[in-house]
């Protein structure tokens, strides 16, 4: 289970959908619920999930952005895997201290014209909004107690791939 993996520190993998909007030049950030154990109520990646086992990435990718955001995305190849990343954090939950040692697969999923008003609020996510993408480093790279930190090498890679495509 989620908590007792991050309380021992187990490796485990997740996924992070970033969501763009093209034709906005914009990223979708969900706003963690309070009831969230680790980072809540700070902004963060469109959609997240730890992977179960015997499920396999790309499902966990499509289940996730139904269950936070309500997107049910039919076509599997909209799910473009970008990058594995590596990251390891720890931090204190209301639940004590916990070490999140993660396999990040990081997939973009492009949805022009995106409406959030359709975005339901869930017991995951309490809001979302629009990024215009120049403002992913600020937001993210820097450290900004908002958002939800990431690994440098993990915003650095995002960055340039989101550079070499919009």
């Amino acid at each position: 289970p989620r908590r007792e993996v991050h309380l021992d520190g187990d490796w485990h993998r997740a996924v992070h959908i970033w969501i763009v909007d093209p034709e906005r030049r914009a990223v979708v950030l969900q706003y963690r619920s309070a009831n969230k154990d680790t980072y809540p109520n700070t902004w963060d990646v469109s959609v997240g999930g730890h992977i179960t086992a015997g499920d396999d990435s790309l499902g966990t990718a499509l289940r996730e952005c139904y269950e936070e955001l309500g997107i049910d995305v039919t076509d599997r190849t909209a799910l473009q895997l970008l990058f594995t990343a590596i990251s390891s954090t720890q931090g204190e939950t209301k639940h004590g201290p916990f070490r999140c040692n993660e396999l990040q697969d990081v997939y973009l999923l492009e949805c022009p014209g995106l409406d959030l008003a359709s975005m339901q609020a869930n017991t995951e996510v309490s809001d979302v909004k629009l990024l215009p993408l120049e403002d992913l480093e600020g937001a993210f790279l820097h450290r900004n107690p908002l958002y939800s930190p990431k690994a440098q090498p993990y915003i650095r890679r995002l960055l340039e791939v989101m550079g070499e495509r919009y």
